[in-house]
């Protein structure tokens, strides 16, 4: 459990948040929220992620304050009293699927998501489903950049430039350059070259300030 993408999801989580983890896989993110006391339950569509989780809450005798369900998505998870969801680790298509299940979202006000590709359109999906992006925290770990996002309920518009890349954040100024670099590396490669341009002319301006 020291990997600094689970370290940011939980520390994303206010300590009166109600959570569900969906996708679970280790079981981390359900021990470090109850080791702050978070209410808390996990769930995988897969039933050997499902017995790591078991084991490794086991190891942490909190088998009686973790419970864990098998399920696809939030389908076989009872849902009353959650007010939070944490996706990670998945592509942006299956965070769509799961947060599509209207019935199940009526109470969920808080999500802390991290997707594996398409933020912008993660980005752009939750907006018009009137979820206002709170902060988001790009991390490199691994010979990877991760992009962590926590939302709330409520509206709000997004600009075509924080669709892109998100609210601009000074804390985040590595990974805009991270992405500028590799914007230049294809621009020659790419036939839509307006597009690529402007992506470019937004990171410019985020980097300038």
């Amino acid at each position: 459990m020291n990997s600094k993408r689970i370290k940011t999801l939980v520390s994303l989580i206010d300590s009166d948040m109600k959570v569900i983890d969906v996708g679970t896989d280790h079981g981390y993110v359900p021990i470090l929220l109850r080791q702050r006391n978070i209410s808390v339950v996990g769930c995988d569509i897969h039933l050997k992620a499902l017995a790591s989780a078991r084991k490794n809450i086991l190891m942490h005798h909190m088998e009686n304050d973790i419970s864990l369900y098998l399920s696809d998505g939030l389908n076989n998870v009872d849902v009353k009293g959650f007010d939070t969801l944490v996706i990670a680790g998945v592509g942006e298509k299956t965070i769509e699927h799961i947060l599509s299940n209207e019935d199940k979202l009526k109470d969920i006000k808080n999500l802390v998501l991290q997707a594996n590709n398409a933020h912008d359109q993660l980005r752009l999906f939750l907006n018009q489903k009137n979820f206002k992006l709170v902060k988001e925290v790009c991390l490199f770990e691994k010979k990877k950049w991760y992009v962590i996002m926590k939302f709330s309920y409520g509206k709000e518009v997004l600009s075509k430039e924080e669709i892109l890349f998100g609210k601009y954040n000074l804390e985040n100024k590595a990974y805009y350059e991270y992405k500028l670099n590799d914007l230049r590396k294809i621009l020659p490669l790419v036939p839509n070259k307006e597009e690529v341009l402007e992506k470019i002319r937004i990171l410019d301006d985020y980097l300038s300030k």
